[in-house]
């Protein structure tokens, strides 16, 4: 399904029963709402869960940028307000997961929870200069000149031995659009959260792969300690792409938080 959302078209999928508490997740960049798949098939039982495509991404406009996280992070507003959602709680992997720190910061009015999985709040000179050298690759070759590269930077070392998923996430890499991928790229060399973890009001839980080599363990670790009372999970056998590599494992993560705090408000 699309809807017009902040001057562009966004692709979202809704999956469990009304009035359910509602779930809504963002990917990462270069993916789509693909990798919440098998999460999605997880709590759909007892949430009501959206999924939706970045702009740029999967089935979404590819329109141009420069993007920023403040954009994304009222894409995200935008999209409950078109689909009559006045609270959820919001996650998101990666590019999603600081979507979701944007979310809690700049809209807290809107979240019962933000859910941070594989992401980090604030960009540097070296992770800048990476992004840069990513953007002039795609832009002389397409986003194919990134594909092999991305994915052996995500996944565990266990997830290369399964050429079947390998091929799909290869597949779901290629459905990125250049202006999406340039502009959400220029989006994350703006990333400035960092110095912000400590004004977040809502429940906050962070998640992590012990591969992850873009979020690790340690950095998300110093951000759980930086957020006034959030939790911290991490994936055994996952690198960056948690929910798409250990699905049952991060949708039992999510529901043991959402349920404690519906637990506690009850």
């Amino acid at each position: 399904m699309r809807v017009k959302v902040n001057g562009t078209t966004l692709n979202y999928e809704v999956e469990g029963p009304e009035g359910a508490p509602v779930i809504m997740v963002s990917h990462g960049i270069a993916t789509s709402l693909e990798i919440w798949t098998e999460v999605s098939g997880h709590l759909k039982a007892k949430y009501r869960v959206v999924r939706y495509d970045s702009r740029g991404h999967g089935g979404s406009d590819p329109i141009e940028g420069p993007y920023t996280m403040e954009m994304l992070a009222d894409d995200a507003v935008g999209l409950m307000d078109a689909l009559g959602i006045e609270k959820c709680h919001y996650g998101g992997l990666s590019l999603g997961g600081m979507t979701a720190l944007g979310v809690g910061l700049n809209h807290p009015d809107r979240v019962l929870s933000i859910l941070v999985c594989d992401a980090r709040a604030q960009t540097n000179p070296e992770t800048n200069k990476a992004w840069q050298e990513r953007i002039d690759a795609v832009k002389a070759n397409g986003i194919e000149a990134i594909v092999e590269s991305s994915i052996a930077r995500w996944v565990a070392k266990a997830f290369h031995n399964d050429p079947a998923r390998k091929e799909r996430l290869k597949r779901i890499v290629r459905g990125t659009s250049v202006a999406g991928y340039i502009g959400s790229s220029q989006a994350l060399q703006g990333l400035n959260f960092g110095a912000r973890l400590g004004e977040i009001k809502v429940p906050t839980l962070y998640l992590t792969g012990e591969e992850d080599q873009g979020a690790s363990p340690a950095v998300m670790k110093a951000m759980q300690a930086a957020t006034p009372g959030a939790q911290y999970v991490e994936i055994p056998d996952a690198g960056h792409l948690t929910s798409f590599e250990q699905p049952k494992a991060v949708a039992d993560a999510l529901d043991k938080f959402i349920s404690g705090l519906m637990a506690r408000a009850a």
